[in-house]
């Protein structure tokens, strides 16, 4: 479901409409479909339920969501195309942010693209070994 960080500054129905888009977006709430109930997440997250339903309102206010009376929100057509514009804008802004830290910091913009080099290549390696450790990947079926 959602994990979310109750120490983060970000508020918690904000959390939970950036990771609604990012589900969105990743296709993991198809479009079309039912998103996990108000009062599912609300639970599984131990938060008040009114916390859950703001962050759907905004998602339905942004035409992303489409609440179904008996059934709950739905996925609308187009969604996922937007919701995907969304998450790239966000990670250009946290790139920025940290990129502005760095250069405040009094790093130069050679040092900071060497450095996002190590930090790119540290991901990959960790995507390639968590990929390589699941059940049902190629070097399970190959062994």
């Amino acid at each position: 479901m959602y994990k979310l960080d109750y120490d983060s500054s970000i508020p918690l129905f904000e959390q939970i409409e950036q990771k609604t888009r990012f589900a969105i977006a990743t296709g993991e709430f198809p479009e079309g479909k039912i998103i996990p109930a108000v009062l599912e997440v609300a639970r599984a997250a131990t938060i008040n339920h009114l916390t859950v339903f703001k962050a759907y309102r905004h998602l339905t206010d942004e035409g992303l969501l489409s609440p179904t009376r008996g059934v709950g929100f739905l996925v609308v057509e187009g969604a996922k195309r937007r919701c995907e514009k969304f998450r790239q804008e966000f990670f250009v802004k946290r790139l920025e942010d940290t990129l502005n830290d760095g250069k405040s910091g009094g790093l130069s913009l050679e040092k900071m693209r060497e450095m996002f080099e190590i930090a790119l290549e540290r991901v990959a390696t960790t995507t390639a070994q968590t990929n390589n450790s699941q059940p049902g990947t190629e070097n399970d079926k190959n062994e």
